[in-house]
């Protein structure tokens, strides 16, 4: 990481967001005509990505599980790459498989409102030039770009437009024309200048789109303008389909090469058919042969002789089918992660179209019909391996991520009657400095219903707690992706993550995704928060609270509380009772599972036997495993020192804790349950700055602490520090006194 000083800072921040603007805005118009020119504004915004990455800030930004997809598509290809025999073939072939990560593009720069309709004007602008440009040659029949006559089909001529093949420019300007017939349909733009420019635009790209003779496209016309009218016009379904079929036997009489061009459809001795079902049969062949892990990228071409069903098939560069491309370089894998990739725009899509307003409601509809059609489209065409298409494809990526990004910020991302699931399965006090984030949920979104999934080993101290409505425990990964399932939370919110937790939450469809944006898998949370505890600034309780901000709730918590029920205080009583302590007591808590640098043994047998020796009673308490140490100091401390280690649950510890004068212990889990049930504590904390008090003290008394006179340090290094022993420079002595003047300035 280099550091910049904050001048520089800024200069770097701005020349970053030139280089994004430069790249959306370059994007927006080589993209409809030069495939250079535009690809070489996505290296400028790749430029501006690297840039980000290296020097910060990171934005958060949310890819919407999409990025995840594409992360996934390059592992498998890989590995179909190690595993087809020819890997280093393989890799030349896949080297240039860089669109993709274009999508970043879009979402770190995320343009506001204004900027995505400027964008949107100068591709119309540019689009629609060259759509008038493509009806031109349908009648000169002549590419004047090229300088070279077009293939004639009767009096008629088979459109180009400013490409060299007639697909790549029907699928470039159906993705571009239905786009933006989805955006006019679904942003409700008001009758002004731009709407009737927008449909002028249509009415040039539309046409010349059908005039490519692209027979997959109009497959996909048909399939993506049924989908418009059921989603916007299907009040008006009847009038709708009579005007579109009215175009279309319009369009059929005055150029009757499309009638013709359109019965070759179902014709299977027409060249371009039978061509495609040799190389389908090929790639079935090939399937077969390796279902699982395919043959790696640029398989088909590679191996098509091997596998070729025979007969007179001229082109053999691919499969002429999306779907069996996939299959053939990547196997089963690489197709279910190509689907998955579609699906989750698609449902983006979607929620944006039903959930969403303005522009961002027209980006999702336009993205919607251009990506199905596409897919359908992909039936009969690889226009996946076209770069002009996928760059394309990925550009609308972005700006349907972007639109579910802003509906989610538009709409306060929650309903007040949401259902929320968080999750941390760590320790005690761990748990316990994650209950605060409940009572801000409950605060800002009275009516939502809070669940907290737990380890069972913490489970019982968070029983009681008002805020939560549903308490499970954690038992494995199958069993967590089907809880999640089960319950379908509107968000999960993974306070302190692990892999098996975040892949459960995504495999299950949790909607939102809440978690670190600092960890290896980071990629499977769909908001994720940007902040490094380790540098220890905050309260673990404000840290996970801090989290929140994300999805709209800022709280500042006044205080952690433990809940104990009268059945908890009465077993408590109880085995005081048996032992017989009367009045005042205090609570030594010795153990801490490895959980900080402890306090000795030897120091807590000593502190046990002053308070024994002034008059005090003594508990001292722990689990089973902690019962040796516990008896250590229980025997040689005096009478009034009384052990019951192993002998409570978490809860009648709780109720111990709640009558004792003062709690003392090491910074552990107890120490918070202490804390929570209004006991006064004293926290003891090694001097390494990764255990801080600062982070890790009790927050509601986080002056009651006490650490080793010695120098601050990073982190604990055993016996290479001159102070290797600094724990036990703090005497049993200077602990008491400390927990007496505490003691002091509370009235029971």
């Amino acid at each position: 990481m280099v550091f910049l000083n904050p001048k520089s800072g800024r200069i770097m921040k701005k020349l970053v967001r030139l280089l994004l603007l430069t790249s959306f805005y370059g994007f927006c118009f080589f993209s409809p005509w030069s495939i250079a020119g535009a690809q070489a504004m996505l290296v400028v915004g790749l430029v501006g990505v690297v840039l980000v990455l290296i020097w910060g800030p990171r934005p958060n930004f949310q890819t919407g599980g999409i990025f995840m997809f594409i992360v996934l598509y390059y592992i498998v290809n890989l590995f179909s790459a190690a595993l087809s025999g020819a890997f280093f073939d393989s890799l030349k072939s896949l080297r240039h498989e860089w669109i993709p990560l274009t999508f970043l593009i879009w979402v770190f720069l995320s343009p506001d409102e204004n900027h995505l309709k400027r964008g949107i004007d100068i591709m119309v602008a540019v689009s629609g030039i060259f759509a008038f440009y493509a009806c031109l040659q349908h009648f000169t029949g002549y590419d004047l770009v090229r300088g070279i006559a077009l293939e004639s089909l009767d009096r008629f001529y088979i459109a180009t437009g400013p490409y060299g093949g007639h697909l790549t420019f029907g699928g470039v300007y159906f993705l571009i024309a239905f786009f933006i017939l989805g955006y006019l349909a679904g942003s409700a733009l008001e009758k002004g200048r731009r709407f009737y420019y927008y449909i002028l635009f249509l009415f040039l790209a539309l046409p010349a789109v059908i005039l490519s003779y692209a027979r997959s496209i109009w497959i996909a016309m048909a399939f993506s303008t049924a989908i418009l009218v059921l989603l916007v016009f299907r009040k008006h379904l009847l009038k709708a389909s009579a005007i579109i079929l009215a175009l279309c036997v319009l369009l059929v009489i005055l150029f009757p090469p499309l009638a013709k061009r359109g019965k070759t459809l179902l014709d299977m001795s027409f060249d371009s058919n039978f061509n495609r079902v040799e190389l389908w049969a090929t790639s079935r062949n090939m399937i077969f042969h390796r279902p699982i892990v395919g043959f790696g990228s640029g398989g088909f071409t590679r191996n098509f002789e091997k596998y070729f069903s025979g007969g007179f098939c001229p082109v053999r560069c691919h499969p002429h089918n999306d779907y069996l491309n996939v299959l053939v370089e990547t196997g089963i894998f690489g197709l279910l992660i190509h689907l998955g990739l579609f699906w989750l725009v698609l449902r983006r899509a979607y929620y944006v179209f039903k959930a969403g307003s303005g522009i961002y409601r027209g980006i999702a509809l336009g993205s919607l019909l251009a990506v199905v059609g596409i897919m359908i489209a992909g039936e009969f065409e690889c226009f996946f391996v076209d770069d002009e298409v996928e760059e394309l494809l990925f550009f609308m990526f972005g700006l349907c991520t972007i639109s579910y990004n802003t509906t989610l910020y538009q709409k306060g991302f929650l309903r007040r009657d949401a259902r929320i699931l968080l999750i941390r399965t760590d320790r005690i006090g761990d748990l316990i400095l994650s209950t605060p984030v409940c009572d801000a949920l409950k605060k800002s979104l009275p009516s939502c219903k809070v669940d907290f999934l737990v380890s069972k080993y913490a489970s019982e101290i968070i029983r009681n707690d008002p805020n939560i409505e549903n308490m499970y425990i954690k038992s494995g990964f199958i069993s967590t992706a089907r809880l999640m399932r089960k319950i379908k939370p509107e968000v999960a919110i993974f306070i302190h993550p692990t892999f098996d937790e975040a892949l459960a939450g995504m495999l299950s469809g949790v909607p939102l995704r809440l978690g670190s944006g600092y960890r290896a898998y980071s990629f499977l949370f769909n908001i994720r928060h940007y902040e490094h505890r380790k540098t220890n600034k905050y309260h673990e309780v404000l840290y996970n609270c801090r989290m929140l901000k994300e999805i709209g709730i800022e709280y500042l918590p006044e205080r952690i509380r433990v809940y104990l029920d009268e059945e908890s205080r009465r077993r408590a009583n109880e085995l005081l009772g048996s032992l017989g302590v009367c009045g005042d007591y205090v609570v030594l808590h010795p153990g801490s599972l490895g959980s900080s640098l402890a306090w000795s043994i030897e120091n807590y047998k000593s502190l046990a036997k002053i308070f024994a020796e002034s008059n005090y009673n003594v508990i001292i308490t722990g689990s089973e495993k902690e019962m040796a140490l516990a008896n250590f100091i229980a025997e040689s401390s005096g009478k009034n020192v009384f052990n019951i280690a192993g002998k409570t649950d978490l809860l009648t510890l709780a109720g111990i804790f709640e009558k004792a004068r003062i709690v003392i212990t090491n910074s552990t889990g107890p120490l918070h349950i202490a804390d929570g049930v209004g006991t006064s504590v004293l926290g003891i904390f090694p001097p390494s700055r990764n255990m801080s008090p600062t982070r890790w003290g009790p927050y509601n008394q986080p002056e009651n602490i006490i650490r080793p006179p010695v120098e601050e340090c990073e982190r604990c290094v055993g016996k290479s520090c001159k102070f290797w022993y600094c724990m036990d420079i703090l005497k049993p002595e200077a602990v008491f006194e400390r927990a007496k003047l505490i003691m002091g300035r509370r009235t029971r």
